[in-house]
């Protein structure tokens, strides 16, 4: 008996290239008199291929409720800036807990004071950027109320 492998692998080939042209493209053409037709053959070197784009719908959003009084949006920023404002707070007490442990320490390698205050910037810094972020967002704040 024969093999029958290279006879099983062409029947697949085929039938693999018989399923590209479900992947064809689709042209706009425009006829002598002007009608534009849209098919998936170029009759003509003048046919445009067309990009189609996939259909994203959204729906309307949903109507508000007479009953229901929405936040004014200045009411939504001021809670919105009041949650940042606590976060940043926090962030910033973190941070000088951070530094404050690293000021207790000294290491036998710090001999030199030189050491000590490189290794204790990034947290001075770390500081200083979240005290002025506290500071923004109590400004902005403040020109709400």
């Amino acid at each position: 008996m024969r093999n029958r492998l290279p006879t099983t692998l062409g029947l697949l080939t085929c039938a693999g290239l018989f399923a590209l042209p479900a992947w064809g493209q689709i042209y706009r053409c425009t006829g002598p008199d002007g009608n534009t037709v849209y098919s998936n053959v170029a009759a003509d070197p003048k046919c445009k291929a067309v990009e189609l784009q996939p259909d994203i719908s959204i729906p309307p959003p949903p109507v508000a409720d007479s009953q229901t009084s929405a936040p004014a949006p200045d009411d939504s920023r001021r809670v919105a800036l009041e949650s940042k404002l606590a976060a940043a707070r926090q962030s910033l007490d973190e941070a000088r807990k951070a530094l404050a442990e690293q000021q207790a320490v000294r290491y036998g390698s710090e001999r030199n004071y030189q050491k000590v205050l490189d290794r204790l910037k990034p947290y001075e810094d770390t500081v200083a950027e979240r005290e002025q972020t506290v500071r923004t967002l109590s400004d902005e704040l403040s020109t709400l109320k």
